[in-house]
């Protein structure tokens, strides 16, 4: 197993899309539009409940975790920092459902219990790039609300 020692949380900045929305959109070349990845970037995504477009919502699928790219492999999420860090993408733009929260908070104190990771190396890719503004939330001040 790689070592890990930062968790970095994104934003889809899309009302809808599921872990294969997004493989899709990154295993796309980059002259289609793509990324040019080889598999989706995150380790992880958070769904809304809006999967294949923004007018379906399906409550069982809003906060729901999917898998993304394995653990063991270094993402590509967040360029420089993959080697040592696993990312996790919630589904949204500019607001986020409690369920969303309530998953990722779950998410990350599993992380961060099982890899051991610093609570100030989980951070918003915002922090680690200044042209992002993703996953559009201060996560430092979030995680001090829920006393992660």
């Amino acid at each position: 197993m790689r070592e890990i020692n930062r968790i970095v949380v994104h934003c889809s900045d899309s009302a809808w899309a599921d872990v294969e929305v997004i493989r899709g959109w990154h295993i796309l070349s980059k002259d289609d539009g793509g990324k040019g990845f080889n598999d989706i970037g995150y380790h992880a995504v958070i769904l809304n409940g809006f999967r294949k477009n923004s007018r379906l919502y399906v409550a069982e699928d809003d906060g729901r975790i999917e898998p993304g790219r394995p653990v063991t492999r270094p993402g590509a999420h967040a360029y420089g920092h993959n080697r040592r860090s696993l990312g996790v993408c919630m589904v949204g733009e500019m607001s986020f459902t409690p369920s969303q929260f309530d998953a990722l908070e779950a998410l990350l104190r599993v992380w961060r219990d099982w890899y051991q990771v610093d609570p100030a190396q989980i951070v918003g890719h915002r922090v680690l790039d200044s042209g992002k503004t993703c996953p559009n939330f201060d996560v430092t001040e979030w995680m001090e609300g829920r006393k992660i």
